[in-house]
C-alpha cells in the first residue's frame, strides 16, 4: 500500500517489487531523508566501518525486510528500509535510473480547478 502526505509519497522498489513506501511533509522532506542517510554513512566511517562492510549491512537490511509482510512493518522499519536503499545509491551500489531497484518520488497529485 503506497500512502500519502502533505507533500506526497517515496516508495522503494528491490527486485521490481514495492518493499516500503512513506509518506512526505513538509517537514519531512525527500531531502531531509538525503540528509539523514549521508549521516549515517559518516557516522559508519567514524566507527571505522569500511565502506563494502556498510554496503553488505545495508543490502542485508534491504533483503531481509523485503520478505516481510507489509502488514507487520511499522513506519519506523519502512523508513530505516528507505534510508538503507539512499544509503546504497550514495554508495553506488544500486543506480538511480535502474528501473528494477531504486526510488520512486511522486508528488502529490493537485486538483483541477474548475474555471467558471
Amino acid at each position: 500500500m503506497i500512502t500519502q502526505g502533505q507533500a506526497g509519497s517515496i516508495s522503494i522498489f528491490l527486485k521490481g517489487r514495492i518493499i516500503a513506501s512513506q509518506p512526505l511533509r513538509n517537514e519531512n522532506t525527500y531531502a531531509d531523508m538525503v540528509k539523514e542517510a549521508n549521516q549515517l554513512i559518516i557516522d559508519g566511517m567514524r566507527y571505522k566501518v569500511s565502506l563494502k562492510h556498510q554496503i553488505k549491512l545495508h543490502l542485508i537490511h534491504l533483503t531481509e525486510t523485503s520478505k516481510w509482510s507489509r502488514n507487520y512493518k511499522t513506519d519506523d522499519e519502512e523508513l530505516m528500509v528507505i534510508l538503507a536503499m539512499l544509503c546504497l545509491m550514495k554508495l553506488k551500489f544500486f543506480c538511480e535510473e535502474d528501473p528494477a531497484n531504486g526510488i520512486f518520488i511522486m508528488p502529490r497529485k493537485r486538483k483541477r480547478r474548475i474555471l467558471n
